[in-house]
Order: C-alpha cells, then structure tokens, then sequence
C-alpha cells in the first residue's frame, strides 16, 4: 500500500492543484485505485478515483510493507506534511518481512520559511528547539546564534531564501526525490549529517500537463490576439491581433514583476511609436497588497499602465488559455528557494517562447533564454528579450511565417536556456504508478548520490 500525504484538491493552492494532475496521471498509467490512498488535511470523497484519508485520521504509524510518499514544500498547506513525516514511527516487520519505507519528494529545498512560521504559531510539533536542530543540520554548532540573529534582525536577506530546514527529511526518510540536480546538491553538500547516513537521492520530472487541451496545443492564432482585462469574461471576444509578453503566478517580488514592467517599458521606449499598442503585457496572479508591493505603480509611473493589464487569478481554463495567447512568457526568479516551477513546463508544452532567471533551479527548465539575475543586467537583458521576439513577430506577421515551437529570436541578448546535453530526468508518476504496482525497489541509505 501507498500512501501519497500532501495537500489535494478541493483545496485552492498550486501544489494541490499539482497533486490532482499527479493523481490523474497515474490513474492513466494504471496504478490499481485499492494499491494507494492519499492522506491530505482537505475533507471529501475520494481523490480522483483513490481513497482520501484526512491527515488528522491517521495515526503517524507506517506498517510493515507500507510506502509513504511525503510532498514538502515551502508553504503552510505543508506544515502537517512536514510534521507527518518528522513524527513518522515505524512498526517492525516479522522475521524476513519488508519494512516500512518513507520518500521525501522535495518541491522545493529551502522550507525555513514554511516550518518557521510554524514554530511561532505552535504548528506540527515544531518548536524554537526544532528550528535549532534544523539549522544545526545545516550550518553546524552555529545554528543557534544564527537564530538568535534572525530573529533580532541581523541575519542577512537572503537568510529565509537559503535555509532548507529539511533535516527531519534527511534523517527521517529512505529517498529523497527532487525535481532538480539543484535541489539534491544542495541538500547532501549543506548538511552535517554523515554521507553514510544520508538517503539515496533520485531526480524525477513533473507530471505531464495533461490538462492542456488541443485547442491549446493549437493555439498560434490566440497568440496574434489580445488577452487584456475584459477579454476573460464568459463570450469575450479577442480584441485586435498584438504581441503579448506573460507573467503568470502570484505577484511577489521573487517573481520579479516590477523589473519585469520596468523591462517592458525600457523594450517599449524601442518600439515605433506607432506600433505601440501592438505590443502589451498580461500579468495574471492573486495581486498582494499595494503597500507591500505594488507594480502596478511601476506600470503607472512609467506611463504603460493602458498596455499592462493585471487581471488577478485566473481558473485553470483562463489560466491556460492567457498563456497559449502569449508571445513571450517571462518566468523569472530570484531571490529563490531552489524550486523549479509548472508555469515553464505548461509554457514549453505549448510551445511558447520563454525567459528564465539564471538562478539555481531555473537553469534546468529548458527555456529558450535566460537572463542574469543583478538588478540592472536583469531588467535590460529581459528588454532585448521582449524586443527581439516582438521584433521576430512582426517580421512574421508581414511574411506569414510561421514561428518554430517554444523557439524565437527571444534569446538574442540572454543566455541560451539549454540543460549542456544533461539527460532530462525519469518522470514521477511512473515511477509511483510501478511502486503501486510491484512495491518498493531499490531504496538504500548510505548512498547518496544522485541517479
């Protein structure tokens, strides 16, 4: 039996959402519903045709050849994931028996923020203690100062964005499975616990975006369209045919939305005049607070706010759809907590041009081009980026040639986006889907490498 504990639908946040594609997919390849049941703290009936356990139900108790599966990330929804796992205990098999085994799956590497948090509200048993061991498995002898520091206000920025805080994992789990070779050298290279004592790591791809439709695959004429504001509604109908630049994702400032306006302005001011309103910005994601960052300003300020449009979050279909009509997605990332992200992989699978920070995670992505991630290299390299696909479509548009899939003449003035020949890695679902299938194979401590 597996058994797969993360946050699940009905519930609204981006590793939810991932689960449910994960869950689809592996019900395509054939895992046997009786073989796997998914513990999350969302109530309901079952989850895409697998048993739900709530998280508050079970019992932190794994029987002997049992599989569980832990998906943690840097967000609240996963302080009960996290918590599971660091309380996991083990019943003994018989003589001979298999054991119960735990994988961590890492979405992204660096959770201080998520278990810190969880400390100062009293969540999942993490404490000022536990902070202090996390960070002593990290740093050394030195992990209490270090928190003495951050809580005074001395620990430098990118404290929060560095820290993984993931030694329950490295001590409580027989895998640990990444989306990134980022993601697994960062975790055996920053850790004080013994290589001997280490879990084995693994690197596997997302699930594939099944939930992307033909019309989508299809879709370079929504791309000669205008996707403004007014353009989401039930019937709306595309305005006139322009070049949309895209940022999708919540609007935070590791997103890099405000550079990525100034950028759009600076690619602007190279435009003709008259072929201005050719050239538009759509930003779709749950827009924070204006005191605590507000590119909206930016994009007034600037004089472009009539070509900017912000339309908030947007349901799955919206969601899509705003990409497929984009020219040009800029994906862009920094500071980052190392993960990796299911707006590239969607873009690519679309065939959409992309832009990346050239940034830890990102590298691996597979985008056409990537920028540099200082604040002024950033926002002139993702100007020619803008410019020069803006310059390619319009080319297109008096020839009608037809663009190359996910290629464009975005990577003039960026970093090529290629992986340097690495082997994209296994996907997860098939690996999950043969586990439920033919049980545990191949798990070993004391190996810590990378496969």
């Amino acid at each position: 039996m597996i058994h797969l504990h993360t946050p699940a639908p009905p519930a609204r946040t981006g590793t939810a959402a991932y689960a449910g594609r994960l869950l689809r997919e592996l019900r395509r390849l054939g895992a046997p519903p009786e073989a796997l049941r998914v513990v999350t703290e969302a109530p309901g009936g079952p989850c895409e045709g697998f048993a739900r356990i709530e998280g508050a139900a079970w019992p932190r108790v794994a029987a002997p050849g049992e599989i569980h599966v832990f998906f943690l990330a840097n967000n609240a929804a996963h302080i009960p994931v996290h918590a599971a796992l660091r309380e996991l205990r083990r019943i003994p098999p018989p003589n001979g028996g298999a054991p119960a085994r735990a994988i961590a799956v890492i979405h992204e590497p660096c959770c201080w923020m998520a278990l810190n948090l969880a400390a100062g509200r009293g969540l999942g048993g993490f404490s000022t203690a536990a902070l202090t061991a996390g960070l002593e498995d990290q740093y050394g002898p030195a992990g209490g100062r270090m928190l003495e520091d951050f809580r005074a206000g001395r620990a430098a920025p990118a404290f929060e964005y560095v820290t993984h805080m993931l030694g329950h994992a490295l001590r409580g789990a027989d895998e640990i499975w990444t989306h990134s070779r980022f993601a697994a050298l960062k975790l055996i290279l920053e850790s004080r616990i013994p290589a001997a004592a280490l879990p084995r790591f693994r690197v596997f791809d997302h699930p594939p975006p099944e939930h992307l439709r033909a019309e989508h695959l299809r879709a370079e004429h929504l791309r000669a369209e205008c996707f403004g504001a007014e353009c989401f509604g039930a019937g709306a109908a595309p305005r006139r045919a322009v070049f949309t630049v895209g940022l999708f994702g919540h609007v935070t400032r590791p997103k890099r939305v405000r550079e990525a306006v100034r950028a759009f302005y600076r690619a602007s001011c190279r435009v003709e005049p008259d072929e201005l309103p050719l050239l538009r910005m759509l930003v779709a994601g749950e827009i924070p607070d204006p005191g605590r960052y507000d590119p909206r300003a930016d994009a007034a300020e600037l004089g472009v706010a009539d070509r900017v449009d912000f339309v908030g979050r947007l349901d799955d279909d919206g969601f899509v759809a705003g990409m497929a009509a984009c020219g040009l997605i800029l994906n862009l990332r920094h500071p980052s907590n190392g993960e990796t992200s299911g707006t590239l992989i969607e873009a690519r699978a679309l065939g959409v041009a992309t832009v990346t920070s050239d940034c830890q995670a990102m590298r691996e992505g597979g985008a056409t081009a990537r920028v540099p991630t200082p604040p002024g290299d950033e926002v002139e390299a993702c100007a020619r980026a803008i410019g020069a696909a803006f310059a390619a479509w319009r080319g297109r548009r008096k020839t009608g040639a037809a663009p190359p899939p996910g290629k464009d003449a975005a990577q003039d003035g960026a970093e090529d986006g290629a992986q340097d020949g690495a082997p994209p890695p296994a996907p997860l679902a098939a690996m999950i889907a043969a586990m439920a299938r033919r049980g545990w194979r191949n798990g070993s401590r004391g190996a810590p490498w990378v496969d």
